[in-house]
């Protein structure tokens, strides 16, 4: 992804903290929930975060997490071992090379029933969400000739663009 190609308006799903220089965010379009993928054979137990000092959890690189998680990881309290997507923390998590990965949970739903439907029978989530977070339009800065932020404003004024996406995932990934 570039900000310096006009021909990209955008790229979705983007969290807030991970729009890249030279993208904008647009108003807020779905919350997502994140949380662990962890072994069906070993589930993870915590109340609190810290309390999951020693595992090793899979993070992918570039991703916004959540603060507390981040400071964890930046205490050196949780140990880390970061991977350029969440495919492979899934399939690291099935493998038992990690104790657990950060994830989308939305995106765990969508492996599951499709990329790694091999290993739904290894992994799940934890019953845990860590949070909700926002789902924006990263907008590139150099698309020309319109004010998309606007026009995306008015577009989602006219639909329920949450109920939308809750079908979709109600259909296609449960």
């Amino acid at each position: 992804m570039t900000a310096k190609n006009p021909r990209y308006v955008g790229v979705y799903p983007a969290w807030p903290e991970d729009v890249h220089v030279g993208f904008s965010s647009s108003s807020v379009l779905f919350k997502s929930p994140v949380g662990f993928v962890e072994p069906k054979s070993a589930p993870l137990q915590w109340a609190r975060l810290k309390e999951l000092a020693g595992k090793k959890i899979g993070i992918v690189q570039d991703y916004g997490n959540t603060p507390e998680f981040m400071q964890l990881v930046n205490d050196k309290i949780i140990k880390t071992e970061l991977v350029m997507d969440d495919l492979t923390n899934v399939r690291k998590v099935a493998s038992g090379r990690i104790d657990a990965a950060f994830i989308d949970l939305n995106n765990l739903a969508y492996f599951l029933k499709h990329d790694a439907s091999d290993l739904a029978h290894k992994v799940q989530a934890n019953a845990k969400i860590i949070a909700s977070k926002d789902l924006v339009l990263a907008i590139n800065g150099n698309f020309v000739g319109r004010d998309v932020n606007a026009t995306l404003s008015r577009g989602l004024a006219k639909i329920d663009a949450e109920r939308i996406i809750k079908d979709y995932m109600r259909q296609y990934l449960k």
